[in-house]
């Protein structure tokens, strides 16, 4: 990641530098981008979490007033389905 990069900057691009919409234009992070984009477009303040931040409980759910799934969150363990 370069310094100042948001993870999902990162994310957007391959070890190339070439935008994964070009190279993987079907791949869920593609998705996920766009709805990131939108809400920061949009003025909302975005955290983002991976599935295995909610499966080792990392951070409080409780502390935010709303959770979006994006894409399709498809393997869900006991310790993630307790903590949505």
């Amino acid at each position: 990641m370069i310094e100042g990069q948001t993870s999902a900057e990162a994310l957007a691009l391959d070890p190339l530098g070439q935008s994964s919409y070009e190279l993987h234009s079907r791949h869920p992070t593609r998705s996920e981008l766009w709805i990131w984009t939108w809400l920061k477009n949009n003025g909302y303040a975005v955290d983002t979490f991976t599935d295995a931040d909610f499966h080792v409980g990392s951070f409080d759910p409780a502390d935010y007033a709303g959770r979006i799934l994006t894409s399709h969150p498809e393997y869900w363990s006991g310790e993630m389905r307790d903590r949505v």
